[in-house]
């Protein structure tokens, strides 16, 4: 998913009006390198958003070829 890689535009990063599964609402979380909510504890389930996004993908595409990926598949969560 786009969303845990890199954010290379926080102008459309927003959780809101979004909400999980069951309606409760989405969190945009605005520190990277932390873990995801731990919906065994809370309950709460794919409400931690991080706002990767595509361009972040494009701008890192040298970065992704010296690590050796050679395909990239991206998976909608909608």
């Amino acid at each position: 998913m786009p969303d845990r890689f890199r954010n290379a535009d926080p102008t459309n990063d927003t959780a809101a009006p979004y909400s999980d599964v069951y309606g409760n609402p989405a969190t945009l979380s605005s520190v990277w390198n932390t873990a995801p909510e731990d919906a065994r504890v809370t309950n709460q389930w794919s409400r931690d958003f991080f706002g990767g996004d595509l361009k972040g993908i494009r701008d890192e595409l040298d970065y992704l070829k010296r690590m050796g990926v050679t395909a990239i598949y991206l998976k909608s969560c909608v």
